[in-house]
Protein backbone atom coordinates (compact mmCIF):
# COMPACT_ATOMS: atom_id res chain seq x y z
CA UNK A 1 0.00 0.00 0.00
CA UNK A 2 1.27 3.47 -0.91
CA UNK A 3 -0.02 6.44 1.05
CA UNK A 4 0.48 10.12 0.23
CA UNK A 5 0.23 12.51 3.20
CA UNK A 6 -0.54 16.12 2.23
CA UNK A 7 0.33 18.20 5.29
CA UNK A 8 3.20 20.22 6.81
CA UNK A 9 6.10 17.98 5.76
CA UNK A 10 8.04 15.82 8.18
CA UNK A 11 10.71 16.24 10.84
CA UNK A 12 14.05 16.02 9.01
CA UNK A 13 15.42 13.87 11.85
CA UNK A 14 13.08 11.03 10.91
CA UNK A 15 14.82 8.58 8.61
CA UNK A 16 12.85 5.66 7.21
CA UNK A 17 13.04 3.53 4.09
CA UNK A 18 9.25 3.65 3.99
CA UNK A 19 9.39 7.32 2.93
CA UNK A 20 9.91 6.99 -0.81
CA UNK A 21 9.38 10.63 -1.80
CA UNK A 22 9.34 14.09 -0.21
CA UNK A 23 7.75 17.01 -2.04
CA UNK A 24 7.65 20.63 -1.04
CA UNK A 25 5.04 23.09 -2.33
CA UNK A 26 5.88 25.95 0.04
CA UNK A 27 8.61 28.58 0.00
CA UNK A 28 10.23 26.89 3.02
CA UNK A 29 12.16 23.64 3.41
CA UNK A 30 10.49 20.23 3.58
CA UNK A 31 11.43 20.11 7.29
CA UNK A 32 8.33 20.22 9.46
CA UNK A 33 8.45 22.98 12.06
CA UNK A 34 4.73 22.86 12.77
CA UNK A 35 4.58 19.21 13.88
CA UNK A 36 1.23 18.39 12.29
CA UNK A 37 2.60 16.39 9.35
CA UNK A 38 5.10 14.60 11.58
CA UNK A 39 2.31 13.57 13.94
CA UNK A 40 0.21 12.28 11.05
CA UNK A 41 3.11 10.19 9.76
CA UNK A 42 3.83 8.83 13.25
CA UNK A 43 0.24 7.70 13.83
CA UNK A 44 -0.26 6.13 10.40
CA UNK A 45 3.16 4.48 10.07
CA UNK A 46 3.04 2.85 13.51
CA UNK A 47 -0.19 1.15 12.44
CA UNK A 48 0.80 0.49 8.80
CA UNK A 49 4.36 -0.76 9.04
CA UNK A 50 4.48 -2.25 5.54
CA UNK A 51 3.19 0.82 3.68
CA UNK A 52 5.28 3.26 1.64
CA UNK A 53 4.80 7.00 2.04
CA UNK A 54 4.93 10.10 -0.12
CA UNK A 55 5.27 13.26 1.98
CA UNK A 56 3.78 16.41 0.44
CA UNK A 57 4.30 19.72 2.25
CA UNK A 58 1.61 22.35 1.61
CA UNK A 59 1.32 23.88 5.10
CA UNK A 60 4.03 26.37 6.03
CA UNK A 61 5.65 26.76 9.43
CA UNK A 62 2.67 28.67 10.87
CA UNK A 63 0.11 26.24 9.49
CA UNK A 64 -1.23 28.15 6.50
CA UNK A 65 -1.35 27.26 2.83
CA UNK A 66 -2.90 28.38 -0.44
CA UNK A 67 -5.45 26.67 -2.65
CA UNK A 68 -2.89 26.65 -5.47
CA UNK A 69 -0.34 24.81 -3.33
CA UNK A 70 -2.92 22.17 -2.35
CA UNK A 71 -4.04 21.79 -5.95
CA UNK A 72 -0.43 21.44 -7.13
CA UNK A 73 0.14 18.60 -4.67
CA UNK A 74 -3.07 16.83 -5.73
CA UNK A 75 -2.22 17.29 -9.42
CA UNK A 76 1.23 15.72 -9.03
CA UNK A 77 -0.33 12.61 -7.49
CA UNK A 78 -2.65 11.87 -10.41
CA UNK A 79 -0.10 9.88 -12.39
CA UNK A 80 1.67 8.44 -9.34
CA UNK A 81 1.44 4.85 -8.19
CA UNK A 82 -0.35 5.71 -4.95
CA UNK A 83 -3.37 4.03 -3.33
CA UNK A 84 -4.54 6.46 -0.65
CA UNK A 85 -4.29 10.25 -0.58
CA UNK A 86 -4.51 11.31 3.06
CA UNK A 87 -5.22 15.03 3.35
CA UNK A 88 -5.78 16.36 6.89
CA UNK A 89 -6.01 19.86 5.41
CA UNK A 90 -9.35 21.70 5.23
CA UNK A 91 -9.80 24.39 2.60
CA UNK A 92 -12.40 26.92 3.73
CA UNK A 93 -13.79 30.31 2.75
CA UNK A 94 -13.17 29.88 -0.97
CA UNK A 95 -14.25 33.11 -2.67
CA UNK A 96 -13.72 31.96 -6.25
CA UNK A 97 -15.90 29.22 -7.69
CA UNK A 98 -13.20 28.62 -10.30
CA UNK A 99 -11.00 27.39 -7.46
CA UNK A 100 -13.75 25.02 -6.34
CA UNK A 101 -14.08 23.68 -9.88
CA UNK A 102 -10.32 23.08 -9.98
CA UNK A 103 -10.46 21.06 -6.74
CA UNK A 104 -13.42 19.06 -8.04
CA UNK A 105 -11.67 18.33 -11.32
CA UNK A 106 -8.48 17.18 -9.60
CA UNK A 107 -10.34 14.90 -7.19
CA UNK A 108 -12.33 13.45 -10.10
CA UNK A 109 -9.10 12.62 -11.93
CA UNK A 110 -7.52 11.06 -8.86
CA UNK A 111 -10.55 8.83 -8.26
CA UNK A 112 -10.70 7.91 -11.96
CA UNK A 113 -7.10 6.70 -11.65
CA UNK A 114 -8.10 4.38 -8.82
CA UNK A 115 -6.96 6.44 -5.83
CA UNK A 116 -8.97 6.89 -2.63
CA UNK A 117 -8.98 10.38 -1.10
CA UNK A 118 -9.39 10.62 2.68
CA UNK A 119 -9.74 14.19 3.91
CA UNK A 120 -10.63 15.65 7.30
CA UNK A 121 -13.21 18.35 7.72
CA UNK A 122 -12.22 21.51 9.51
CA UNK A 123 -12.74 20.76 13.21
CA UNK A 124 -16.50 20.88 13.86
CA UNK A 125 -17.14 22.52 10.48
CA UNK A 126 -19.06 20.82 7.66
CA UNK A 127 -18.19 23.32 4.93
CA UNK A 128 -14.64 22.56 3.88
CA UNK A 129 -13.03 21.13 0.77
CA UNK A 130 -12.21 18.61 -0.49
CA UNK A 131 -13.87 16.67 2.37
CA UNK A 132 -17.41 17.68 1.36
CA UNK A 133 -17.07 16.32 -2.19
CA UNK A 134 -19.09 13.19 -2.94
CA UNK A 135 -16.09 11.20 -4.19
CA UNK A 136 -13.94 12.02 -1.16
CA UNK A 137 -14.15 10.21 2.19
CA UNK A 138 -14.78 13.11 4.56
CA UNK A 139 -13.61 12.58 8.13
CA UNK A 140 -15.11 13.73 11.43
CA UNK A 141 -13.77 12.74 14.83
CA UNK A 142 -15.56 11.29 17.83
CA UNK A 143 -14.90 9.16 20.90
CA UNK A 144 -15.08 5.38 20.46
CA UNK A 145 -14.03 2.38 22.52
CA UNK A 146 -11.76 1.07 19.74
CA UNK A 147 -10.28 2.44 16.54
CA UNK A 148 -12.18 -0.12 14.46
CA UNK A 149 -15.51 1.42 15.45
CA UNK A 150 -16.86 4.05 13.07
CA UNK A 151 -20.01 5.62 11.64
CA UNK A 152 -20.55 5.80 7.89
CA UNK A 153 -22.89 8.16 6.04
CA UNK A 154 -23.43 6.32 2.76
CA UNK A 155 -24.77 9.13 0.57
CA UNK A 156 -22.07 11.65 1.43
CA UNK A 157 -19.28 9.11 1.99
CA UNK A 158 -18.50 10.69 5.37
CA UNK A 159 -17.25 8.69 8.32
CA UNK A 160 -16.75 9.41 12.01
CA UNK A 161 -13.79 7.64 13.63
CA UNK A 162 -11.93 7.85 16.90
CA UNK A 163 -10.01 11.03 17.62
CA UNK A 164 -9.09 10.35 21.24
CA UNK A 165 -5.83 12.14 22.08
CA UNK A 166 -2.74 10.03 21.43
CA UNK A 167 0.73 10.75 22.78
CA UNK A 168 3.20 10.97 19.89
CA UNK A 169 6.84 11.90 19.43
CA UNK A 170 6.53 15.10 17.48
CA UNK A 171 9.27 17.33 16.05
CA UNK A 172 12.54 17.01 17.92
CA UNK A 173 11.16 14.04 19.86
CA UNK A 174 8.88 16.27 21.91
CA UNK A 175 5.96 14.33 23.39
CA UNK A 176 2.55 15.79 22.77
CA UNK A 177 -1.05 14.72 22.44
CA UNK A 178 -2.52 14.77 18.95
CA UNK A 179 -6.27 14.79 18.42
CA UNK A 180 -9.05 16.42 16.42
CA UNK A 181 -10.34 15.55 12.96
CA UNK A 182 -6.75 15.30 11.71
CA UNK A 183 -5.99 12.47 14.13
CA UNK A 184 -9.24 10.84 13.03
CA UNK A 185 -8.04 11.19 9.43
CA UNK A 186 -4.85 9.32 10.33
CA UNK A 187 -6.79 6.58 12.12
CA UNK A 188 -9.19 6.20 9.17
CA UNK A 189 -6.28 5.99 6.72
CA UNK A 190 -4.59 3.27 8.78
CA UNK A 191 -7.83 1.37 9.38
CA UNK A 192 -8.70 1.21 5.69
CA UNK A 193 -5.13 0.46 4.64
CA UNK A 194 -4.92 -2.48 7.04
CA UNK A 195 -8.37 -3.96 6.46
CA UNK A 196 -8.89 -3.55 2.72
CA UNK A 197 -6.37 -5.25 0.43
CA UNK A 198 -8.24 -4.23 -2.72
CA UNK A 199 -8.55 -0.45 -2.75
CA UNK A 200 -11.68 -0.74 -4.93
CA UNK A 201 -13.52 -2.44 -2.08
CA UNK A 202 -13.09 0.31 0.50
CA UNK A 203 -16.68 1.53 0.23
CA UNK A 204 -17.93 -2.02 0.53
CA UNK A 205 -15.90 -2.39 3.73
CA UNK A 206 -17.33 0.85 5.12
CA UNK A 207 -20.88 -0.21 4.31
CA UNK A 208 -20.70 -3.60 6.01
CA UNK A 209 -18.61 -2.66 9.05
CA UNK A 210 -20.07 0.67 10.15
CA UNK A 211 -21.53 0.72 13.67
CA UNK A 212 -23.96 3.46 12.66
CA UNK A 213 -25.23 4.39 9.21
CA UNK A 214 -27.66 7.21 9.99
CA UNK A 215 -26.37 10.25 11.87
CA UNK A 216 -26.12 14.04 11.67
CA UNK A 217 -23.96 16.83 13.04
CA UNK A 218 -25.98 16.90 16.28
CA UNK A 219 -25.00 13.28 16.90
CA UNK A 220 -21.35 14.24 16.35
CA UNK A 221 -21.63 17.14 18.77
CA UNK A 222 -23.19 14.91 21.43
CA UNK A 223 -20.39 12.41 20.91
CA UNK A 224 -17.77 15.16 21.09
CA UNK A 225 -19.00 16.34 24.48
CA UNK A 226 -18.49 12.91 26.00
CA UNK A 227 -17.12 12.95 29.52
CA UNK A 228 -13.76 11.22 29.72
CA UNK A 229 -13.95 8.57 32.39
CA UNK A 230 -10.97 7.30 34.29
CA UNK A 231 -9.74 3.72 34.39
CA UNK A 232 -8.78 3.14 37.98
CA UNK A 233 -6.66 0.02 37.86
CA UNK A 234 -6.48 -1.28 41.42
CA UNK A 235 -4.07 -4.05 40.39
CA UNK A 236 -1.16 -1.64 39.91
CA UNK A 237 1.56 -2.16 42.50
CA UNK A 238 1.81 1.08 44.48
CA UNK A 239 5.44 2.21 44.76
CA UNK A 240 5.14 5.75 46.15
CA UNK A 241 3.17 7.33 48.95
CA UNK A 242 0.05 9.14 47.74
CA UNK A 243 0.50 12.08 50.11
CA UNK A 244 4.10 12.48 48.91
CA UNK A 245 2.97 12.48 45.28
CA UNK A 246 0.29 15.05 46.04
CA UNK A 247 2.97 17.31 47.52
CA UNK A 248 5.07 16.81 44.39
CA UNK A 249 2.14 17.81 42.17
CA UNK A 250 1.37 20.92 44.21
CA UNK A 251 5.00 22.02 44.31
CA UNK A 252 6.24 21.01 40.87
CA UNK A 253 3.14 20.93 38.67
CA UNK A 254 1.19 23.88 40.10
CA UNK A 255 1.86 25.84 36.89
CA UNK A 256 -0.01 23.28 34.83
CA UNK A 257 -2.92 22.13 37.02
CA UNK A 258 -5.78 23.69 38.97
CA UNK A 259 -7.73 22.95 42.15
CA UNK A 260 -10.24 20.79 40.31
CA UNK A 261 -7.42 18.40 39.53
CA UNK A 262 -7.12 17.41 43.22
CA UNK A 263 -10.87 17.09 43.68
CA UNK A 264 -10.74 14.15 41.26
CA UNK A 265 -13.53 15.55 39.14
CA UNK A 266 -14.12 14.10 35.71
CA UNK A 267 -13.53 17.00 33.35
CA UNK A 268 -15.58 17.86 30.30
CA UNK A 269 -13.38 17.37 27.25
CA UNK A 270 -12.82 21.02 26.17
CA UNK A 271 -11.56 21.93 29.67
CA UNK A 272 -9.49 18.78 29.87
CA UNK A 273 -7.42 19.76 26.82
CA UNK A 274 -6.10 22.82 28.65
CA UNK A 275 -4.56 20.49 31.22
CA UNK A 276 -2.60 18.32 28.81
CA UNK A 277 -1.26 21.14 26.64
CA UNK A 278 2.08 21.15 28.52
CA UNK A 279 2.59 17.39 28.37
CA UNK A 280 6.34 17.43 27.65
CA UNK A 281 7.03 19.79 30.56
CA UNK A 282 4.97 17.70 32.99
CA UNK A 283 6.53 14.41 31.91
CA UNK A 284 10.06 15.85 32.09
CA UNK A 285 9.50 17.07 35.64
CA UNK A 286 8.23 13.64 36.68
CA UNK A 287 11.11 11.85 34.94
CA UNK A 288 13.74 14.02 36.62
CA UNK A 289 12.19 13.76 40.07
CA UNK A 290 11.51 10.02 40.03
CA UNK A 291 14.47 9.06 37.78
CA UNK A 292 12.40 7.19 35.21
CA UNK A 293 11.88 7.26 31.44
CA UNK A 294 8.34 7.70 30.17
CA UNK A 295 7.99 6.68 26.53
CA UNK A 296 5.17 8.08 24.43
CA UNK A 297 3.52 4.67 24.05
CA UNK A 298 3.27 4.42 27.85
CA UNK A 299 1.14 7.57 28.11
CA UNK A 300 -2.64 7.66 27.82
CA UNK A 301 -4.72 10.83 27.68
CA UNK A 302 -6.82 9.52 30.58
CA UNK A 303 -3.72 9.61 32.78
CA UNK A 304 -4.22 13.36 33.16
CA UNK A 305 -7.92 13.53 33.96
CA UNK A 306 -7.34 14.11 37.66
CA UNK A 307 -4.97 13.44 40.55
CA UNK A 308 -6.20 9.91 41.26
CA UNK A 309 -5.64 8.87 37.67
CA UNK A 310 -2.17 10.45 37.50
CA UNK A 311 -1.22 8.71 40.75
CA UNK A 312 -2.07 5.37 39.16
CA UNK A 313 -0.13 6.38 36.03
CA UNK A 314 3.07 7.29 37.89
CA UNK A 315 2.98 3.95 39.70
CA UNK A 316 2.41 2.19 36.39
CA UNK A 317 5.43 3.98 34.90
CA UNK A 318 7.55 3.15 37.97
CA UNK A 319 6.60 -0.53 37.58
CA UNK A 320 7.55 -0.48 33.90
Amino acid sequence: MKIAIIDSGIDSRIESNSIISKRNYTSETINDKLGHGTNMYRIISERCKSADYIICKVLNDIGTSTIDQCCHALSDLIDDDVDIVCMPVAIRNIVSYDKVKTIIKLCDKLVERGKVIICSYSNRDCESYPAKLDNVIGIFGGFFQTENEFWYYVEKKNIVVDFSPQCVRSIGGRREFFSGNSKACAVATAMLSNNVSDIKKIYEYLMYNAYKKEWNTEDINRNFNTILDGNYNTEIKIKINKAEFKTFCKNKLSKYIDDNFFENKIMVVPHYYDRIYHLEDILSLMENYYRISIHSDMVDAKDFINFEQLFIAINRWLND
